[in-house]
């Protein structure tokens, strides 16, 4: 990987100019910066790596998982990258469940509390 450009402008589909002007008013200014500049984490701590082990439920929806995520890929919505496309990074751990009405089709689950003791 190479390190973040921290500086570097978004590359977004969203009208940045027409939002900055049709919210130039809204009450929560915070908020907008978020969505004009990108969201800033207000914690004064290091930059870090954190890489969060797969849920022991991830090999039972595996296929369905995969393809789920290369449909999504289709869309634009994930890149894939040989390596790690930026240096500090956090990966969440993936697990998987059954649909509820379609149990055979598994649905991806994220383990947003990681990483944890064993």
């Amino acid at each position: 990987g190479v390190p973040l450009d921290f500086l570097a402008p978004l590359q977004t589909h969203l009208n940045l100019t027409f939002l900055r002007d049709a919210l130039a008013d809204y009450p929560d200014q915070r908020l907008l910066s978020f969505l004009l500049d990108g969201v800033r984490l207000e914690a004064d701590v290091e930059l870090q790596t954190v890489l969060v082990p797969h849920l022991a439920s991830l090999p039972s929806g595996y296929e369905s998982v995969r393809k789920e995520i290369r449909r999504l890929h289709s869309k634009d919505w994930y890149a894939f990258f040989g390596a790690a496309p930026f240096w500090p990074l956090y990966c969440n751990g993936q697990g998987a469940t059954p649909r509820k009405l379609e149990p055979h089709r598994w649905r991806r689950t994220t383990e947003g509390g990681g990483p944890r003791r064993p």
